[in-house]
């Protein structure tokens, strides 16, 4: 809580997201969220309160709540005003020089002898730097992840390319065995090089929703780390008050896309190329393999 402020940043926080309101509604039932949470919770059809889970009336638009609204704005310019303020205790109103290791919170001296009586104390400062060595570890994997995903983009790209490269040289292969073949040839080269186009087709779109999601979760990553990293900059008790819900950003699930197995299959086209249409025409050409 900033200092001179009477409102604890509970009572400006919205339930469903828990961060300060934006643009809070008021329901019928005098909870208050913000509206876009409510868009969201409301987006199933129930319109029911997320708090209470009372149901509202149908078309009725909960209108916007002016006083906490207002209170929302106060509270964050006061929060920017007063940024390079210290937090004080909520409870005694004095600097909060102190950490409890057995409670797991910042504390002033008056909550030595009224709350934390025996309980294993040290300095603010070292318990910050502790728990910032905390983060900065669970920090390292997410940052090696996009790292990795980096590199499947960039793989991904390439792969899109040497496709490319693959097709055209493919088809030049393809037509070159069916020139040998001369018109009587012509149906079977057609069937062929629809087949390695209709491949292209397939593996460049699988390769495209790869992007995608690689790039999706590059930007789900980078979001997190921005997070995180704005966290650790906060002053030391808003961020020790704040660390459990760093650390659970930090529990990052996304797994790595796999981008094998989407280049073209050139052995299939061009492979016994000869051979196989041999068979067909008995006796118009000799068997040869193909491994390009």
């Amino acid at each position: 809580m900033a200092t001179n402020f009477t409102v604890s940043v509970d009572e400006v926080s919205c339930p469903v997201c828990c961060d300060v309101f934006t643009n809070p509604v008021l329901l019928l039932c005098s909870h208050s969220v913000c509206k876009a949470c409510l868009q969201q919770c409301w987006r199933d059809g129930t319109r029911k309160c997320p708090l209470c889970r009372r149901v509202a009336p149908p078309g009725a638009n909960p209108p916007v709540n002016l006083a906490l609204k207002n209170l929302c704005e106060r509270f964050a310019l006061e929060q920017d005003a007063g940024g390079g303020s210290e937090t004080l205790c909520s409870l005694h109103q004095e600097k909060l020089l102190l950490f409890c290791l057995v409670d797991k919170q910042p504390i002033c001296a008056d909550c030595v002898s009224n709350l934390h009586n025996n309980h294993k104390l040290c300095h603010i400062k070292v318990a910050a730097q502790d728990h910032q060595m905390k983060v900065q570890e669970a920090l390292k994997p997410l940052q090696e992840k996009l790292k990795n995903f980096h590199g499947i983009k960039d793989t991904v790209n390439q792969s899109m390319q040497h496709i490319k490269h693959q097709v055209q040289h493919t088809e030049r292969q393809i037509k070159k065995e069916f020139k040998e073949l001369h018109q009587f040839l012509h149906r079977e080269e057609a069937a062929r090089i629809t087949a390695l186009k209709q491949e292209e087709m397939q593996k460049s779109a699988a390769l495209n929703r790869k992007m995608e999601e690689t790039l999706r979760k590059i930007e789900a990553l980078s979001a997190t780390i921005s997070t995180i990293e704005k966290d650790m900059g906060k002053e030391d008790a808003l961020f020790l008050q704040n660390f459990n819900a760093t650390m659970k950003r930090a529990q990052c699930t996304i797994r790595e896309p796999d981008a094998s197995g989407l280049l073209i299959d050139v052995a299939k086209h061009v492979g016994n190329l000869k051979y196989t249409v041999w068979e067909k025409m008995l006796g118009m050409v000799q068997y040869s393999e193909y491994w390009g």
